[in-house]
């Protein structure tokens, strides 16, 4: 397993050839989930890019802390509970229901 993976969810890399990963949580009971990484990007992109993309969420991380009164962590919240709604109607996954 990768070290640097921060969501250790799969121990499998992706490639050029082998796109997707499937994951299947037999021992949960839950749907089978196709996982697509790009674990290979960084080695894609020059420098540059890669600290300017680096650079652009660090403002919003800077105001996670007060994430209730500040615009771009509301919205996201608002967004994920949005599509968490529409993703737990959508599946039979008991998975989803349980958070």
């Amino acid at each position: 397993m990768n070290s640097f993976n921060l969501i250790p969810i799969y121990i499998i890399n992706t490639t050029f050839f082998s796109l997707i990963v499937s994951l299947i949580f037999p021992e949960l009971k839950i749907c089978h989930f196709q996982w697509l990484s790009i674990d290979y990007l960084p080695s894609l992109l020059p420098c540059e890019f890669l600290e300017q993309f680096s650079l652009a969420p660090f403002l919003s991380l800077l105001q996670l802390p007060d994430q209730e009164n500040t615009q771009v962590w509301t919205e996201a919240k608002a967004l994920f509970d949005k599509n968490y709604l529409m993703a737990s109607e959508r599946l039979s996954c008991r998975y989803l229901r349980q958070f």
